[in-house]
């Protein structure tokens, strides 16, 4: 029985980072500074300035990020930080 749970948790393991591999897809992350969310890339470097009040990562190319207070409105950008679609609630 145990071994059967070491195998288990190895395969539910190995999915799991299966799953992730792909996140980093466009290269950009999602960072805060000073209470406003930007994007960095893999070396560090700021890429698109904080200027957005919630960030989501990037997926084919799009992050959508949020503005504003409760309740946010929210919109998408490129890899450029600018809008593609414009925030709405």
């Amino acid at each position: 029985m145990k071994r059967v749970l070491i195998i288990a948790f190895a395969l539910l393991a190995l999915l799991s980072c299966d799953l992730w591999k792909d996140r980093d897809r466009a290269g950009l992350f999602p960072v805060i500074v000073g209470g406003k969310w930007g994007y960095i890339d893999k070396s560090g470097s700021l890429v698109v300035n904080p200027q957005f009040d919630w960030a989501a990562d990037f997926s084919e190319g799009l992050a959508r990020v949020g503005i504003g207070v409760w309740p946010l409105k929210y919109g998408y950008i490129d890899k450029n930080g600018k809008f593609v679609w414009e925030p709405s609630e």
